[in-house]
Parts: C-alpha cells; sequence; structure tokens
C-alpha cells in the first residue's frame, strides 16, 4: 500500500528566508550525515549533495534525494572534473551546514568565520583534499558530540522543525510500506554517468540507497544483487537483492531530469530476506527519483503529532488553580479553572493565533490578550501553591501557562517575564509561568514553548493579583476572553 507524505524541499525553505535555529540545523545535518553514512555504507554516493538534495517531511524525517545543487556546495575536485566520492558528499554536507548557520551560502565555503565549535566540527570537512576530510560516520560522531555539549542529551527534543515549513509549496513523497528487510543499493547508469540513488532518514527511520534513472538505462547493485532500470515509459526487473527480488517500473515519457533524477512518475519495491522492504518516489518539480530503501535507526526531529485545537479561554482563569482541587483552593477572589490540556507526549506547543480584548476590572479599559498598562502599570506577584510568582515591569493581564507532572509543583520563586515577548522559544520548568500573549515575538514571530521532561499536562490562564501586586487574586471583576489556538508538536 502506497502511502503519500508531504516533504519541503531545504532549498526552498532557504530561498524564503527561514532561519534555523541551532537545535534545528543540528538535527536537519544529523539527518543529512545519517544518510550519508548509510549510503556510503553501501558503496553509494550522491555526488552533487546540496538544499536541492534535501527533503524535510511533515513528519520530521530529513531525506536526501537525487537532485544535483548548485557549484555553491560543490567539492574542489568535482569543480575540477574529477569523479565523486564520498569525500565529495562530507564536503556537500558540510556546505550546507555551514550555510545553515551563517545563514547564507559562501563562496568558497569556509567555517573560519563561524563560531569555534562549528569551525572544529565544520573545518575537517570543508578540506580542500578529499584525503583530508571525515568519513560521514565520523562527522556525525562528532556533531552528535557538539550538540549533546550545547545542549544536552534529549537536544533533539529542540529540534523540531515548527512553522519554519510554512508557507512553502510542498513536494509530494509516496513511501511503499514493508518489512524492516535491509536492502540498499548504489548506482550506476549506462554510458559511466552517476545515477544518484536516493539515500533517505525518514518517517520510520528508514534509510535509501538505489536507482534512479534519467530516462537512460540504470543499474543499481542492492545486497549482492541488481536491478535494472529501463528507458522512459518502460520497466525493469531487478536480480536478487539480499536474498529476494526487486522491480521498478517508471512512465511519463523521455526522461529530462538532473543527476539521475527522471521526469515522469515512478515506484520502486524490492524484497529482501524476509519479505517486502520500502520503495520511495521522490517528485521535485517535474522530476522523479526511484529508488529501494533499507532500514537504519536515524530519525531525528521528534514530534507529538501536530494536532490542534481551539479554545475559549476567560478573562477569570485563574493559573494558580492548576493542579488544585477545591479543598485545596485558599486564594482571595479565586477565579475559573485554567484551560488544561493533555500533553500527550508532546516536544514543543505553539500558539499560532490568540486575539481577544480583556479587561482587569469592572471600569478598566480593555486591553489585547498580549497585556497592557492602560490601568495598572506592571506586574509584581509571589508564588503560590507551587507555582512561581510573576513579574513584568509594564503589562498586567497576559495569557500565560504552565506545565506540570504527575506530582505537586514546587516553585517558591518569582519568574521575570519581562522579555518573554522577545524570545521565540522559551524552555519553562515544571511549575513556572510562562508567556503567551498574543503567541508571537514583539517582531511577529511565531513562539515555541519547549515541554519540560516530566510534564503531562498545560494549563493556559491568568496571572492577576490586587493591583497585580501581592499574593495572587482578584479574578472576579476581571471581563473579556481570549480565543486561543494551541498546536501540540
Amino acid at each position: 500500500m502506497a502511502q503519500s507524505i508531504d516533504g519541503i524541499v531545504l532549498e526552498r525553505i532557504l530561498e524564503s528566508g527561514a532561519r534555523f535555529r541551532e537545535p534545528q540545523l543540528l538535527g536537519v545535518a544529523d539527518g543529512m550525515l545519517t544518510g550519508l553514512t548509510q549510503m556510503h555504507s553501501t558503496g553509494a554516493v550522491h555526488g552533487r549533495l546540496g538544499p536541492a538534495g534535501v527533503l524535510l517531511t511533515a513528519e520530521g524525517g530529513v531525506w536526501i534525494f537525487g537532485a544535483e545543487s548548485s557549484q555553491a556546495y560543490a567539492a574542489p575536485e568535482l569543480l575540477m572534473g574529477q569523479p565523486p566520492g564520498p569525500a565529495s558528499d562530507v564536503y556537500g554536507a558540510a556546505a550546507v551546514i555551514a550555510h545553515l548557520v551563517r545563514g547564507a551560502a559562501k563562496l568558497p565555503p569556509t567555517a573560519a568565520d563561524l563560531d569555534p565549535a562549528f569551525g572544529w566540527l565544520l573545518g575537517p570537512a570543508l578540506s580542500v583534499d578529499p584525503a583530508a576530510r571525515p568519513t560521514a560516520g565520523a562527522a556525525l560522531e562528532a556533531l552528535r558530540a557538539l550538540a549533546a555539549s550545547r545542549h544536552g542529551p534529549d537536544w533533539r527534543r529542540l529540534a523540531v522543525l515548527g512553522g519554519l515549513t510554512t508557507g512553502v509549496a510542498a513536494t509530494s513523497v509516496v513511501v511503499l510500506a514493508g518489512s524492516s528487510a535491509a536492502a540498499t543499493g548504489a548506482a550506476a547508469a549506462a554510458g559511466g554517468v552517476a545515477a544518484t540513488g536516493i539515500a533517505a532518514t525518514g518517517v520510520s527511520g528508514t534509510a535509501a540507497g538505489g536507482v534512479a534513472a534519467g530516462g537512460a538505462a540504470g543499474a543499481g547493485l542492492a545486497g549482492g544483487g541488481v536491478a535494472a532500470g529501463g528507458a522512459a515509459g518502460g520497466s525493469a526487473a531487478g536480480g536478487a537483492i539480499g536474498g529476494g527480488f526487486g522491480a521498478a517500473a517508471s512512465a511519463g515519457g523521455v526522461g529530462s531530469g538532473v543527476a539521475g533524477v527522471g521526469a515522469g512518475a515512478g515506484a520502486g519495491a524490492g524484497a529482501g530476506g524476509g519479505g517486502l522492504s520500502m520503495g520511495l518516489v521522490a517528485a521535485v518539480g517535474a522530476a522523479v527519483g526511484v529508488g529501494v530503501v533499507g532500514v537504519t535507526a536515524a530519525v531525528v526531529v521528534l514530534t507529538g503529532g501536530g494536532s490542534t485545537e481551539q479554545h475559549d479561554l476567560p478573562a477569570t482563569a485563574d493559573i494558580y488553580l492548576a493542579g488544585t482541587s477545591d479543598d485545596d483552593v485558599s486564594i482571595s477572589d479565586a477565579g475559573t479553572r485554567p484551560l488544561r490540556i493533555d500533553l500527550d507526549g508532546a516536544g514543543t506547543v505553539r500558539f499560532p493565533s490568540v486575539s481577544g480584548e480583556l479587561g482587569a476590572c469592572g471600569g478598566c479599559e480593555p486591553e489585547s490578550v498580549d497585556g497592557g498598562n492602560k490601568t495598572f502599570p506592571s506586574t509584581n506577584l509571589m508564588p503560590l501553591n507551587g507555582i512561581t510568582g510573576v513579574v513584568h515591569e509594564d503589562r498586567t493581564l497576559f495569557v500565560v501557562g504552565v506545565f506540570l507532572g504527575d506530582g505537586e509543583p514546587d516553585q517558591d520563586d518569582q519568574v521575570d517575564l519581562s522579555d518573554a515577548d522577545s524570545e521565540e522559544t522559551q524552555e519553562p520548568g515544571i511549575g513556572e509561568v510562562f508567556f503567551i500573549g498574543d503567541g508571537r515575538t514583539g517582531d511577529g514571530d511565531e513562539q515555541e514553548i519547549v515541554v519540560p521532561d516530566g510534564a503531562e499536562t498545560l494549563y493556559l490562564g491568568f496571572a492577576d493579583g490586587y493591583s497585580f501586586q501581592g499574593v495572587p487574586g482578584a479574578y472576579g471583576d476581571n471581563s473579556g476572553s481570549a480565543d486561543i489556538e494551541v498546536t501540540l508538536d
């Protein structure tokens, strides 16, 4: 059964002007190097790796497919007319990573002007001498060590891509489901022209290396067997692959793809060992590549399903009632219960849309969900019920949230949210109130909240008190509500 999934070509994301946070770019780099490691283990090479040959899926996979990128990412030996090798792919991957770190391509690619940690990582990989470059596997180990040292052992939780692909046209990717039998291959086209295979780090942690025929006869070696691809409109049957056999078919006219990626439509399937492997068709514009997919453990971007819910949040929602029972309420003029949302294993939370008007007292002028100071100048609330107090130097009655686990929170300090509106990413602890407001920074960028370890529920509400000072309370005279959209990833 074919399963259609969507993905965005990395080149198109970069063209949109989007910037990756460091954990995100490390996740993309991890996926590229994992795919290259798998491909090189079969004897295959990509040859001209760059952003045009990297696909990011909606589910968080990082796929390498057979599209040729510009010379900005080509290794020096390729520009001199020499044949590509594994070291050429490592150079291309390093050039892409340098682009992500810097925010722009540079000719020639260099790491000299980057953070010293990235210089340590990318400098050897961008060496002019192919023999001086590390293998893809060694580069992958170094990258993971760097990521863990800078962002902790759970750095992948910070690598969720969030809204980076918003508004960028998607590319269709079709996966043929099968068993976990490994069947990977190297590719070569008739006449000695490289027909780049497909390597992938995908939804199920799969990797691929196989045939991508650009309208000419091609052959792929996999597990000691051979699979041959015919001309456009033709079909081919392969020999033994890991004890089984594979087949590929394509249609749609004469191939006009680049680097062995043909025009038209195609599908690939392979059988190896215990049963069917997985086939992949990656379509980029009019170009389609066909490959045989094997297995590797390389899922790099973690998501929790991407579910979105719409809620109405009254201005009386008391964040300090989070996790309490009716018997525990000791707040003077307590409000209504805060909105409770089960996290279901989500790694991040976003608020794509938050709107509404809120009043802090019977005669107060309504203000936005981002808070204001028309009636009261600032917020300075003490902690209560194990939840942090809240400080904001010039705003009151803004939407806030707090994460709780399966035990009672034990926070006994205040958190200063005065600058939270400028932070694209917040990483609160359990019981620590965080700023939501309208869900965006002052510059209009969507904010992302990283779910802390052990968190099971999210509560949304407001931090209020008499004149917004001292002990929390005084919710009874609040008016209005916020219409809030919550996305769990």
